[in-house]
């Protein structure tokens, strides 16, 4: 377990630090598109629960008003719909990665053996 103070060895602080880097990456090239398509996904669910006719395409939702004139309540809620959903999810999203993380040593989350508490910053034991 990584004790309180205990200074890392500058290659390992490079690999955590890559480690990380990579994994956001990885992460983030998937989420983008499922989060537009959920983002356009809700303007579509409000636009259509209100009934209008909308389309939904990967960047942008179309919406026509069949029925009299257009309110602007519906405009609001139809283009409210999609940054609400975004705020939530990434709130939710935030949230639990915040708690998976806690209580753990980020060297053993990420793969990296902790050092033995018996080895100096140069890898040589002291006594103890």
């Amino acid at each position: 377990m990584c004790r309180f103070g205990e200074v890392l060895p500058q290659d390992t602080k490079l690999v955590v630090v890559l480690r990380r880097v990579l994994s956001v990456f990885l992460l983030f090239l998937p989420m983008a598109p499922v989060g537009t398509l959920l983002h356009e996904l809700a303007h579509f669910t409000v636009a259509e629960w209100l009934g209008n006719e909308a389309t939904l395409h990967f960047a942008s939702t179309e919406w026509l008003h069949l029925s009299g004139e257009l309110s602007e309540r519906h405009v609001l809620y139809v283009t409210l719909a999609g940054p609400v959903q975004t705020m939530l999810f990434g709130s939710l999203a935030g949230c639990r990665s915040r708690h998976d993380s806690r209580g753990t040593d980020p060297r053993t989350q990420l793969g990296v053996a902790p050092r033995s508490p018996m080895a100096s910053n140069h890898g040589e034991l002291v006594a103890p």
